[in-house]
């Protein structure tokens, strides 16, 4: 990607620049971004360069790599877009143009991808937005180009949750008394129990489980320490996996080799357990 340079305007008060000294002048060819009028309070940044500190950043605050990720490849699109339709100026109008690529565009990236050659969903569109005003609103905290681009809406959508008959189903279908098929029939339990995500059922100990109170204490997003109650038919189960657990480990559920089981295997377990009895299941359906 080319380099391009922009302006971005700090928060009153803090200043970049010594009021002692004049702003360095840019390349003619550079692309701003167009917020501030007072040379004073604008910075001369690559875009490159900024993106790079703001995924940096991210890691800094131990932001997921997968979130991380959404980040890099939405902003590598957006650097894509500029480079492409010789951008020269980033402000609400760029972006919103932008944003229309994404949503109107069937051949979008110039790639022969199969995912870039269909139109996209508008919640799509939406996460688009969404990468832009979080690198923005990291980089200005006053004003950016985003301040007058309003964020697309969604058609509110009741979720249905699963039957009471295919929940049953499910819970008869795991009716072995080995290890496995009492660990995988646990976990179901406290997924339709608690609306656990799947990283903190994934990443429970022993010591955040109380069988007499029958209270889970998670960690959600953001580090967030939270508790869940359990039934009893789901302390039950849960009594019954760990009593037969061949190793006493730190962590609750134990795959291959008696580990720590993988947060994608568990998740490929309840895909299984939904092609078993004919369904298409997911652990955030199982929320629900």
């Amino acid at each position: 990607m080319g380099e391009r340079l922009i302006c971005i305007q700090k928060v009153r008060g803090s200043n970049p620049l010594s009021s002692t000294k004049e702003p360095q002048e840019a390349k003619p060819s550079s692309t701003y971004l167009s917020i501030g009028q007072n040379p004073r309070t604008q910075l001369a940044i690559t875009l490159d360069c900024l993106i790079e500190g703001f995924l940096l950043s991210c890691r800094v605050e131990t932001k997921s790599p997968k979130t991380i990720s959404f980040y890099r490849d939405i902003l590598r699109n957006f650097q894509w877009y500029l480079n492409k339709f010789n951008i020269e100026t980033i402000d609400a109008t760029t972006i919103r143009s932008f944003l229309g690529y994404v949503k109107d565009t069937v051949n979008r990236w110039d790639s022969t991808n199969t995912r870039a050659n269909r139109m996209v969903s508008p919640t799509t569109v939406k996460s688009y937005y969404v990468a832009l005003s979080v690198l923005f609103n990291w980089a200005v905290r006053e004003h950016n180009p985003m301040a007058t681009v309003k964020k697309p809406k969604l058609q509110q959508k009741t979720v249905k949750g699963l039957d009471k008959e295919l929940i049953l189903q499910l819970i008869s279908s795991l009716n072995g008394r080995d290890i496995r098929t009492l660990r995988n029939k646990t976990m179901l339990y406290i997924f339709l129990d608690t609306g656990l995500r799947l990283s903190e059922l994934a990443n429970l100990k022993m010591s955040d489980i109380d069988l007499q109170t029958g209270i889970i204490k998670t960690n959600g997003r953001g580090n967030k320490e939270r508790f869940a109650r359990i039934g009893i038919k789901t302390q039950k189960a849960l009594w019954s996996y760990i009593a037969h657990r061949p190793v006493d480990t730190e962590y609750v559920w134990q795959g291959k080799d008696n580990n720590k089981m993988a947060t994608d295997s568990i998740a490929q377990m309840i895909r299984n357990l939904g092609k078993k009895n004919g369904i298409r299941l997911s652990p955030h359906k199982l929320r629900h």
